[in-house]
């Protein structure tokens, strides 16, 4: 009587839905992944930029006392946004948003090393 054919997979249990490891000319080098979270640094930084200068521009609209005041008075800043937050609530939205993203680009920056 003969044994019943399994199989081939059942055959070899260890290498059931495993993929070979890449060979490391594909595999995506360190360089490569640094200059992707530098590049999403930049991106955080310049979208922090875009979003200071479109809030100083709305506050130079409502008036130049208001400018002046966002620009060199710190807490200014913060009133503005308090005062006339339902129509300047994308400004401060985009600045929250480059600085998560920086952070996170720099955080992971600084890991690798």
């Amino acid at each position: 009587m003969e044994p019943a054919t399994l199989p081939r997979n059942l055959v070899r249990p260890d290498r059931l839905g495993a993929r070979p490891a890449p060979r490391p000319s594909e595999a995506v080098s360190n360089e490569t992944i640094d200059q992707l979270w530098t590049a999403l640094l930049v991106l955080g930084l310049g979208l922090t930029l875009v979003g200071y200068a479109w809030h100083f521009c709305s506050a130079f609209r409502r008036s130049a006392g208001w400018g002046f005041g966002c620009m060199l008075i710190p807490g200014v800043f913060f009133v503005f946004i308090a005062r006339h937050f339902k129509e300047v609530w994308r400004p401060p939205a985009l600045i929250l948003l480059g600085v998560a993203n920086a952070y996170l680009a720099f955080w992971m920056l600084r890991i690798t090393y």
